[in-house]
């Protein structure tokens, strides 16, 4: 039996103490039956100091996340992410999207399946562990490790690109923003050529790698000028094509809309007569592809709590135990 249960079924302060049953049904961290594999979510995971103090309070998710907007935003602000977020000099920001629950969320798909072969090859079941906060600090290694390593105080960078190039940031075009990220010498000369011909490929202050990082106020001022003379599609044609890194700042609709988004075949849509609503929906697909037998999706996305009472009765519950649940506003 393979079990995921979403801790929004589930009031937070109950779904550890389910934890506490199950950790003591597998005798702790030895998983006594064979076939089962569960996984559990937390901001903070179920070990740790932290554990109960934060992630596990009553009303933590209406109290905390959902002032923020964001479900792991707690996991956000320890880790330290946010702190590194927005303008070098000014308040720091949040992420846009709820990046630290899709982390999350990849991260125990990557722990089932992996714990699925485990069995496959063992026998054993086991009991997975999934931390929001944890998720969070992945996305951060490489900033850990400069930390650790290095004695590095990460600060925000704003458009700056991590390596810190003196020509990559975002610029204005005449009709959007342009995103320039150069990676080697080549590209920083084809840039300057391409805009500006050999006077300014040659212009001293421009011509080195140290000299363009010992006068980048005056180069970004002469890149910018030259690109608001044309739209930024323009540019990042013109650009990719002498192997230049460009690219124009999409909305999400435009992004949708754009033909490598189609290829890839990214949403499924359920059809108004399939998905439940009385309305056709689109869901976003795995972000990889298989050459055959890849992921899909069968049916629509279930209601909120939909298989609660089939869950509670394989645990055994009787319908009027389930019924009290609900009622108590547990379920």
């Amino acid at each position: 039996m393979l079990r995921l249960w979403n801790n929004r079924t589930v009031r937070p302060y109950l779904l550890f103490g389910l934890t506490v049953a199950v950790f003591s049904l597998i005798g702790g961290t030895k998983v006594l039956s064979l076939t089962t594999v569960y996984s559990v979510f937390q901001h903070f995971a179920t070990l740790g100091p932290v554990a109960l103090a934060l992630g596990l309070a009553r009303n933590f998710d209406l109290s905390v996340a959902g002032v923020v907007g964001l479900a792991g935003c707690v996991a956000v602000l320890v880790s330290g992410y946010m702190s590194l977020n927005g303008p070098k000099e000014g308040p720091t920001w949040k992420s846009g999207p709820p990046i630290v629950d899709y982390a999350a969320g990849l991260a125990a798909a990557y722990a089932v399946s992996a714990a699925l072969l485990q069995r496959h090859r063992s026998g054993e079941g086991q009991y997975i562990d999934v931390s929001l906060l944890d998720a969070n600090l992945t996305l951060m290694a490489s900033v850990l490790t400069q930390c650790a390593n290095g004695g590095i105080d990460p600060q925000p960078a704003g458009n700056e690109a991590g390596n810190g190039d003196p020509c990559s940031t975002v610029y204005d075009t005449s009709d959007g923003k342009l995103a320039i990220g150069l990676n080697e010498e080549h590209q920083a000369q084809a840039l300057l050529r391409h805009l500006g011909g050999e006077t300014l490929a040659c212009e001293p202050r421009f011509a080195t790698d140290g000299e363009r990082r010992k006068y980048q106020m005056e180069l970004r001022a002469t890149i910018q000028s030259r690109l608001r003379i044309q739209d930024a599609s323009r540019w990042e044609d013109e650009l990719n094509a002498i192997g230049v890194p460009a690219a124009r700042v999409r909305s999400v609709p435009e992004a949708m809309g754009e033909e490598q988004f189609a290829a890839r075949g990214f949403m499924h849509l359920f059809a108004a007569d399939q998905s439940g609503v009385g309305k056709a929906v689109a869901v976003p697909l795995a972000p990889f592809r298989y050459a055959h037998s890849g992921p899909g999706v069968v049916r629509p996305p279930k209601a909120v709590g939909a298989d609660n009472d089939a869950i509670l009765k394989e645990l055994g519950y009787t319908e009027e135990s389930i019924q009290s649940l609900r009622q108590g506003g547990i379920i």
